[in-house]
């Protein structure tokens, strides 16, 4: 998928990960992309690797999500459910 049929689709591809690595592979493939490090520990009760990191993708994007929603990281999860005050 290139920058253009993004931008063409109207979406906002973001990298819930701080890794120079993935940026380098995403800029490499030609997606923009934002950067949005989740904040959140990573840590995980799956015991097969690849349960563990879809866990962890799903927590930070979740994470990332909410953040753009206007919720702080310290919300709980009721919170996360309500609107965000303005």
């Amino acid at each position: 998928m290139n920058d253009a049929l993004l931008q063409a689709a109207d979406v906002r591809f973001i990298l819930a990960s701080a890794s120079p690595r993935r940026r380098q592979l995403l800029a490499q493939a030609g997606i923009g992309h934002e950067v949005m490090p989740a904040a959140g520990e990573e840590s995980s009760s799956a015991h097969n690797p690849a349960d563990y990191v879809q866990e962890l993708s799903a927590h930070k994007a979740r994470e990332v999500e909410m953040r753009l929603r206007g919720f702080r990281p310290d919300d709980s999860y009721q919170d996360r459910r309500k609107q965000p005050q303005r």
